[in-house]
Formats: C-alpha cells, structure tokens, sequence
C-alpha cells in the first residue's frame, strides 16, 4: 500500500513538474531539459578483495573437559559500489554497496563437536532507494547485511551478523513534521567456544511527529512498537512484545524565553517472560527571575503494574539557586514523595537539603568549596509481600562490585540486562550475586564481554519487612585548590568528607539494618600537557560495609602529528574490606600507539593488561596484544591485523589468536 501510494505520488509529481515547466517563461533555445530515463549511471566503483582470517581459540575449566576451536577463514570477492538514477533524480536515487564473493570455512570445534569445511556464497550489502526526494514525503526503502568483528580486551573476537530491512518516511512541513519507520530486524552475534551466542529477532514500527503548537509552544509526539524474539545460548529464550509512547509538550515564557515548562506523558507495555506495565507522568517548570535567581518545581506521578502487583509513586521538589556573588552560589531543595503498593504498604519521606558553592582566585591559583546538609523523614507502613524494583541503572566499574542499595533483596531475584534490554546476562555465567540485609553485590565475571563504564539495567524484588521510621542526616564538605601560576601550576589538592546518620524507630530495630558512615577522600592531581597523575585515599568508616582504598593513575597522551598518537594508561587500586574481610588488589594498563608513516601506511598497536587478586573471589590475570597495519599504494591495498589474548584465574585458562591478511584492487 506504502510503495502504491508513492508510486501514485510520482506520477502527480512528475505531471506537476511538466505542467510547470510549460507553463514558466519563454523558451530559451538550446537549453537542456531533464529527460525521463529507465536508470542515469551517476557513480560506479568495484574492487577485488581476498581475505584470509585464522583463529584459535582454547578454554580450561576445572572439572569440564577442555576446549579448543580452530577456525580458517578464505574470503574472495568483488566489491561493487554505486549511485544511479532510475526515471529521474527526482523519482528514485540509489545508491548502494555490495560484497560478492565465495568463502571457504574450516571448523575444528570441541564446542560443537564438528570437524568441517563448507564453500558458500558470501553476500554482503547496504542498499538504499531515496524516492521523490524533493517531493512531501520523500521516502527511503533499504535492506543491509553487514558482519562485523567486536574485539573486546580478554574475550576474544565476537562475530556480529546484522540484517536489517526497512522504510523511512519523511513528511516535510512546517507545523509538523513527521517521520514514520518500519523496519525488520535479524541480529546475531556468535563467538568461539559458544560463550557468548545470542540472537535477536525484532519487528518495529515507530513514529515521531515535531507538532509547532505556536511560536513558543512545541509537541514532540514518539511511539515505538516492537516484537522481539531474544535468546541467549541454549538456556535462555524470551519473547515479548514492547509499546513504548512518550508525549513531551515544551512551553517557553518571559523575557526572551527564559522560562519554561515542559510536560511529559509516558505509556510503556512488555509482554514476555517479565512482563510488565508503566503510565508516567511528569511536569518540569523553570523560572527565570533575575541573572542571579532562578527556581525549578518538578512533579512526577507513575504507576506500575507487574505480575499481579500494582504500585504509584507520587513526587514533588522545588529548588532554588541564587548566586549571591560571582564566587558564591547557593543551592535549596524541599520535597516529598509518597509510594504505596496493592499489597498495602505505602510509604511516604519529607526531605530538605542545601548547598553552598565558592569559588575564589587566591594567590598562584584557585580555591573551590562546597559545603552542604540535608534531612529525610521516612515513614514505611508494614511490608507484608515482596515489590519489584524495575531497570534500575548502574554504571559497572572495573573492579567495583556494582551496589544495590536496597534491605532484604530477594535472594536469586536480580536480573541483568545491558542497556534498553538486550543482552539479558546469565547469573553464574556473566555475573555473580551476594546478598546482604541492608544491599546485594554484583560482581562481573572478568573475559565476560562487560566493559567498564557500560551501563547495566537491573530488576530484582524486595522482600517483607516490619513498620518503621527512618530519619537521616546527609552533610557533605569539599575543598580543592588548584594551582595556575609557578612552576606548579596543573597541581591540585582536595579532600571532601562525608556523613550520613540514620535513626530507625520500629517494633524491633534490630532487623532493619541501615548503613551509618563517614568517608573521608584526600588526593593530589597534577595535570600538565598530555600528563596526568592523581593519587587519593578514601577511608570509609561503616556499621555495615568498611572498607578503605587507596588509588593510583597514570594517563598520558602525545600527538605525534596528522594521523598519529600515542596514549597510556595505568591505574592500581588496592581495597581493604572489613565486614566480610577481604583484600582486593587491581592492576590496569593501556597502551595504544597509532601511526601514520607517509601518506600511503598506517599501523596501530595496542596493548591491555589488567590484574586482579581477590581473597575472596580469587585471582586473575589477563594480557592482550594487537598489531594492525594498512598500506596502500595507487589502487591497491594490503592490509592486515595479528590479535593475542590470555586470560587465567583459579578456574579456568582461555587463550586466543586471531590473524588477517588481505588484498584489495580497486579500479
């Protein structure tokens, strides 16, 4: 119906142009008028390429045979690219890219137990059609089949097979427009040893419409429908379908629109093996009163609704900011927030906190300080029944344990998914869990593909629990200076000292476990041209979870010239816990070296290196090294790139190559 109606579009576009142009002027003589075509060749480009890929992989595990996969790669074949016209620029350009080829596979697999050769058709590609370009609803119809190699540190090379067809509509306008997409989804991705196969099946369509309401009122109207079909290896499968509707209204007032108002309605649905159900709605108000005041009131409320659960959260803040000074700028927050489930258990807090920031230039540098305190007052009715806490975001860092600070998680209720859902990761296999009354540890498996600084959503359940009142005191004090002038100048000292006290009344107190601390932070930094060196202390003093840390680093970066650069990473950590006592020690080093010599040869090198001593959850170690250049001369192209990886622990043993070496002509 979709490709009818643009085609039927054409045609009124094609016949309003010819109308026009007869209509337009005089006619020139000799000037060139555009012709209908079957097809106008624009651009055209083909190579030959041959591709020779080798790669092995080994992995030891205490009381599990061990395994060794061997797999060689020989890839031939041509590489086509082009932009073409077909009828008129107008009417439809294409412009596409196509790999074409034979591939040889030889598998020696323990994994898979198969010992294999297979000839196949390679066909890679990225098409695209761009139809009445210049027209209302110019429209793009695509089909693409890319592979790709995801070189994570210690986890070996990860295959990604994408196949993805699709149209995007455009509707031109200037009240409102809108782009409408559908498309088709296949995305796989495939390692040695099995350790990491998963594959995602997904059908969408999404459309997100910009409504210009008035000269300073705006509409933005997004809703995206999915059904997905993920598994993950052979023990996990989920199949769900997603409705995902946002309506954000934008409101802009005062002198030249300094003030603000924006509203937010949010309807999300999923199906499958942890359906459930969120409406939400929030209101941000921003005014403006002056260069030097300005106050925000923001209002949330949301209703929840998992399994045969039902929850709504309703929250209000307001917030002022007033710089009193140039250097000194001062910050207040009151609110509440209430919370109650269908099980019968509400709870409501009061909370107020302030802060303090100064700044001031003082003698060869710059002093910063911030000083501030809040108060909550939490009343909790008694918790009869376990409620869901739904994707709760933490960023993992290497080697932290990721904290969920909630009391009485469930134990074997936390479940791990990457970012917007996918991948789900398996507990004992991607992650481990401990369980403590007051929080629950996430540890990542090292060699499991998780990278630091990624971010992880989180589900998990929280268990029954006794009436209470909890009040807590927050206050916080922090200090830098920071040299500009004299031979220190790039050298800085802090500190910052934090409390937090909790008051707990209820029937018996003793089982509501809240963690009472001080942690005390000093360090030094230095920063100068491409160098920087920080070292800190952080003692935290706990009733529940102690620990002290000591932090090193190294980072250096020099341009070496156009194309090239050199950079280096080093960090050490060293972690004392108290309860329960442990020791870790983590080492971290990077290197990476990229060069251009000439014009025509490139090489990059990479070094990773990390080290890990646990008392507790044991030892690691792992090194990578990788080697890549490039060489090009006229139209021809060598290239090529050699990886080796290792990473041990107590466990287990896995050991990786990888090695490519190919060819290219273009003509």
């Amino acid at each position: 119906m979709l490709a009818a109606a643009v085609f039927a579009a054409a045609g009124r576009a094609a016949l309003a142009q010819s109308n026009t142009q007869a209509d337009e002027g005089p006619v020139i003589v000799g000037e060139n008028k555009e012709k209908w075509r079957a097809f106008e060749l624009k651009s055209f480009g083909a190579a030959i390429e041959v591709n020779t890929r080798y790669r092995n992989d080994q992995l030891r595990q205490d009381g599990l045979p061990d395994l060794n996969d061997r797999e060689l790669r020989q890839r031939e074949y041509f590489d086509l690219t082009t932009e073409l016209y077909i009828g008129h620029k107008n009417l439809i350009d294409f412009t596409g890219t196509a790999q074409l080829g034979l591939e040889d596979r030889f598998l020696d697999s323990d994994s898979t137990q198969s010992n294999t050769h297979e000839s196949n058709f390679t066909d890679l590609y990225n098409l695209n059609a761009l139809i009445l370009a210049n027209s209302f609803v110019p429209t793009s119809v695509y089909t693409r089949r890319d592979e790709s190699l995801i070189d994570q540190p210690f986890t070996g090379t990860i295959d990604a097979l994408t196949n993805e067809t699709g149209i995007v509509s455009n509707i031109r306008s200037t009240v409102a427009p809108t782009t409408i997409r559908v498309f088709h989804l296949d995305y796989n991705q495939s390692s040695p040893l099995g350790q990491f196969d998963s594959t995602l099946v997904q059908n969408t369509a999404a459309i997100q419409s910009n409504i210009f309401v008035s000269a300073n009122n705006k509409l933005d109207v997004n809703y995206t429908f999915d059904q997905i079909q993920e598994t993950q290896g052979t023990t996990f499968t989920n199949d769900r379908d997603r409705h995902d509707g946002l309506l954000t209204d934008t409101y802009t007032f005062g002198t030249q629109g300094s003030n603000q108002l924006r509203s937010f309605l949010r309807y999300y649905e999923e199906t499958g093996n942890f359906p459930y159900q969120t409406l939400r709605w929030d209101e941000q108000l921003l005014l403006t009163h002056s260069d030097r005041l300005e106050t925000r009131y923001n209002t949330t409320v949301e209703r929840i609704s998992r399994d045969d659960s039902d929850q709504t959260l309703g929250r209000g803040e307001a917030n002022i900011r007033h710089k009193l000074f140039d250097s000194l700028v001062s910050n207040g927050t009151v609110g509440g927030q209430y919370f109650t489930t269908s099980e019968n258990f509400d709870s409501s807090d009061i909370f107020f906190n302030g802060q303090l920031e100064y700044t001031k230039l003082v003698p060869k540098g710059r002093f910063d300080s911030t000083v501030g305190a809040g108060m909550n007052f939490q009343q909790n009715s008694e918790q009869g029944s376990t409620i869901s806490v739904i994707d709760e975001p933490h960023t993992f860092s290497d080697p932290f344990p990721i904290v969920l600070s909630r009391r009485n998680i469930v134990e074997g209720s936390v479940r791990m998914t990457g970012l917007g859902g996918f991948p789900t990761y398996i507990e004992n296999t991607d992650f481990t869990v401990q369980y403590f009354p007051d929080r629950a540890e996430v540890r990542i498996v090292a060699g499991r593909g998780i990278v630091d600084g990624q971010t992880l959503l989180f589900d998990y359940d929280v268990g029954p629990e006794q009436a209470n009142n909890i009040n807590t005191l927050d206050t916080s004090i922090n200090f830098r200076y920071t040299f500009t002038e004299t031979f220190m100048e790039g050298l800085s000292v802090y500190t910052s000292y934090r409390t937090r006290d909790n008051h707990v009344d209820a029937k018996d107190p003793s089982q509501i476990v809240l963690d009472n601390t001080q942690v005390l932070l000093y360090g030094v930094d230095y920063r100068r041209g491409g160098l920087t060196l920080r070292a800190e202390q952080e003692k935290r003093e706990s009733n529940v979870n102690p620990y002290d840390t000591t932090r090193l680093q190294a980072i250096y970066d020099l341009a070496l010239g156009p194309g090239s650069l050199v950079t280096a990473d080093v960090s050490y950590d060293l972690i004392d816990y108290s309860n329960p006592e442990n020791t870790t020690q983590f080492l971290r080093a990077s290197a990476r070296w990229e060069q251009r010599l000439m014009d025509n040869f490139f090489f990059n090198l990479r070094l990773e290196y990390r080290n890990e001593q646990d008392d507790l959850s044991g030892n690691s170690d792992g090194f990578e090294q990788h080697v890549g250049f490039r060489w090009k001369y006229r139209q021809t192209s060598v290239f090529g790139e050699f990886t080796n990886s290792f990473l041990t622990s107590d466990t287990s043993d896995q050991t990786s190559q990888m090695f490519e070496l190919g060819l290219r002509r273009d003509f």
